[in-house]
């Protein structure tokens, strides 16, 4: 059962998917330095959130374990790096592991996306993609492939691409992000796109096969709710998790994505939580 296919199909649900790791970090698990050095206490950590904030989707950054282990995610990386980051089995198994462990506690009961962040968001490109060659793009999309690969037999829903910077890709972008969503469509699995830097919801002119378009930081309202292909989420902006509530009537039949920053006041995101069901 998958509401968020459901959802996909026009059924007329309303699906709610927060992103909760960066908050449940702090809140659930004091900030420990070595976050992705034990796979157990990460998934139980994601657990208990879901206790608090029941999510019907619940996705896994599963780049984070391996970009962990360079010297600075916030600087741009060189595609080499990143890729030989990719090739270490501690992270690797750290994923296996961990998605193992989410998917034996909630199977069948919520769906579990993984989360990839774009070959030029990780290579720093930002609002100037045209900064990126294709052979950085396609060597990085390669290794992403492989890294999902060991993943298809996985009760997974589908796969997450975030997108920094515009709503736009080059046809650099098109070309080289073309065999994940392939590889994605042939594991059977939904493919997302969000856009976390953008404030105003708009559409995607690309030729990628992508089912849904998310905008964490756009307002529902902004958003539209048109059944089209691909259809659009998001509305949780950090505004909202800061108290701005959005109402029942607003919400229905809508999917509502956001993700809660690592500082956010617990009860005020509990607080709009109980106001949305």
């Amino acid at each position: 059962m998958s509401v968020f296919k459901d959802w996909l199909g026009g059924a007329g649900n309303t699906v709610l998917w927060v992103e909760y790791e960066a908050y449940a970090r702090r809140v659930f698990a004091n900030s420990p330095a070595d976050w992705y050095a034990d796979p157990v206490r990460y998934a139980s950590t994601l657990i208990q959130a879901q206790g608090v904030m029941p999510s019907q989707c619940l996705s896994v950054d599963v780049l984070a374990p391996s970009l962990s282990t360079l010297e600075d995610t916030d600087a741009p990386l060189a595609a080499a790096a990143i890729v030989d980051s990719l090739g270490l089995d501690t992270q690797a198994d750290f994923v296996a592991q961990a998605l193992d462990a989410l998917l034996h506690r909630y199977g069948g009961q919520l769906d579990l996306f993984i989360k990839l962040r774009t070959p030029a968001s990780l290579l720093g490109a930002g609002d100037d993609p045209a900064m990126i060659t294709f052979d950085d793009l396609d060597d990085l999309a390669a290794a992403l492939s492989n890294f999902m690969r060991p993943l298809a037999d996985k009760s997974v829903t589908g796969v997450l691409l975030e997108k920094c910077g515009d709503v736009s890709l080059t046809v650099d972008e098109v070309d080289a992000y073309e065999p994940i969503i392939s590889a994605a469509r042939h594991y059977d699995w939904c493919t997302a796109m969000s856009f976390p830097d953008v404030t105003l919801g708009t559409t995607l002119e690309s030729q990628l096969d992508l089912d849904v378009l998310l905008f964490p930081q756009c307002p529902l309202e902004s958003i539209s709710a048109a059944a089209s292909d691909p259809r659009t989420g998001g509305g949780l902006t950090d505004a909202y998790w800061s108290g701005a509530a959005i109402s029942a009537d607003e919400s229905r039949g809508r999917l509502l994505y956001g993700c809660i920053s690592a500082s956010a006041n617990p009860e005020t995101v509990l607080s709009v939580l109980r106001d949305l069901a």
